[in-house]
């Protein structure tokens, strides 16, 4: 959740080097997680681009972390494992040389299906019998029957399907279609979903939307397309799920204190939280793990190609080199130093201890001499 998310909350509260580090590890995560992969060769070219930009941004930053980091050198031999076992995670399928779609073993599948942990961080769902565009009612607590004049607003200028007169009551969800489309998607929102019903089953189901234009352009400081307000109306079938972020940073949202509630009652303590501008500007979150394969398969490569964030590769890792060579001898010798002052105040201490041990002995051996002539002195004058 905060590889998906966290881009969008430390945008300025970061140095601009450290804000694309956070991009640039949220697209190769996001690419990580297909499931499925059609075009192997474009899949690896755009996975090695991803690689090479968060390995060179880490080579801005502090090139000594490639080397210390455990998981940064491996990133490299990814693309091989991938061109040879298919996705990274499990599970997924990707075409062969002879465009058959394959995936992994039977064991590694077997281990996927028999680990419930697993299946829960990767999002593991056994296949759904469901169909493409059929909707669930409301519970029969929540549901309610009302007339098309109450149930479409005016913001929606559609007409009610004939026969009119009948009753419409609001849907919970509806399914979304599998498999390719053959018609041209578009961005949009749901702003509600709403059926007849007959016999406690849903008839007649409509899918009011708003619908969004995606521009040609990617939002600079994001590195994200751009989602505009265009027209509201009915959506024949729901294609996939997306999620979509406000651009509080073009818009300069700001934030405000709330009421924190304890046990529904207002109390005097306050969080803060975001207050969105009006303004209906949006970003597709490309970080996003869910159907982000579908997402980049959808976009235009204009949209979805990575782009290198280093143009001359070789010259600027010639300079990470020299200043590898250089802050690594720095800190050798620092450390070397540090390594130094602790033995010494090792050893201080021992000697410390040591003469307050001494000490300690001497003070009781003569505690014990003093009492020894004082008995002798008793007996003395006892006799």
């Amino acid at each position: 959740m905060l590889q998906q998310l966290g881009v969008f909350h430390v945008h300025d509260l970061c140095p601009p080097l450290l804000f694309d580090l956070w991009k640039a590890t949220g697209e190769l995560d996001a690419h990580l997680w297909f499931p499925e992969i059609g075009d192997m060769e474009q899949y690896l070219a755009d996975l090695e681009t991803l690689i090479a930009n968060l390995l060179d941004i880490w080579g801005l930053i502090d090139p000594e972390r490639i080397l210390v980091k455990g998981k940064l050198p491996t990133l490299p031999h990814l693309p091989d494992d991938v061109r040879r076992f298919g996705p990274a995670i499990l599970g997924g399928w990707w075409k062969n040389a002879e465009g058959i779609y394959i995936r992994a073993g039977s064991r590694v599948r077997a281990f996927l299906k028999s680990n419930k942990e697993l299946q829960c961080r990767l999002g593991w769902s056994e296949k759904s019998s469901l169909e493409c565009s059929t909707v669930k009612l409301e519970s029969l607590v929540k549901r309610r029957h009302t007339t098309w004049i109450s149930m479409v607003s005016a913001d929606f200028p559609i007409a009610e399907p004939a026969p009119g007169g009948a009753l419409w009551v609001v849907c919970k969800s509806v399914v979304a279609q599998s498999g390719d489309d053959n018609h041209s998607p578009q961005a949009g929102h749901i702003s509600k979903i709403i059926a007849q019903e007959r016999d406690g089953k849903p008839t007649t189901a409509l899918i009011l939307v708003e619908t969004f234009i995606v521009s040609d352009l990617k939002d600079r400081h994001l590195n994200m397309p751009i989602l505009l307000p265009a027209e509201r109306g009915m959506a024949l079938e729901i294609m996939l799920e997306f999620n979509a972020q406000h651009n509080c940073f073009t818009c300069d949202c700001a934030m405000e204190s709330v009421p924190i509630l304890q046990e529904r009652i207002v109390t005097d303590r306050t969080k803060q939280k975001v207050k969105h501008s009006p303004e209906s500007r949006f970003v597709l979150n490309m970080h996003a793990l869910h159907n982000a394969h579908s997402v980049w398969e959808v976009l235009p490569r204009s949209l979805s190609s990575p782009v290198p964030y280093l143009q001359d590769r070789r010259a600027s890792h010639t300079r990470f080199a020299e200043q590898l060579r250089i802050t690594s001898a720095k800190r050798a010798a620092t450390r070397a130093k540090t390594q130094e002052t602790r033995t010494q105040n090792k050893l201080k201490k021992a000697t410390m201890a040591s003469a307050q041990v001494k000490q300690h002995a001497e003070n009781v051996a003569q505690s014990g001499n003093e009492m020894d002539d004082d008995e002798g002195m008793d007996i003395a004058e006892a006799e």
